[in-house]
């Protein structure tokens, strides 16, 4: 789930800060994502609940990588641009 920084409260902008390790700009988002959920709900402790957790990363990130791949330069430009004409018109008169 995406947060805009604008709209967290001040606890949860301190937490982000926190996790981050730096300030964060009401102009930015977030994205929160819990990617550890064993039954215990403890994180993994031992060298081999790591080296899974780790290589369920490697697999997830690929999946990501291959979805971003999917798409062409010429589609990835226009999207972009798209985006920044949007934030742009949304933004105002940048003078």
């Amino acid at each position: 789930m995406i947060h805009a920084v604008k709209d967290l409260t001040p606890e949860q902008r301190q937490a982000v800060e926190s996790l981050l390790g730096r300030a964060v700009d009401d102009n930015e988002a977030v994205s929160l994502k819990s990617v550890w959920t064993p039954a215990t709900g403890t994180p993994p402790s031992t060298p081999e609940q790591r080296h899974e957790a780790a290589e369920w990363l490697e697999r997830h990130y690929a999946k990501v990588a291959a979805r971003q791949r999917s798409y062409s330069d010429q589609e990835f430009e226009a999207t972009l641009a798209e985006a920044l004409q949007a934030a742009r018109s949304e933004s105002g008169p940048s003078n």
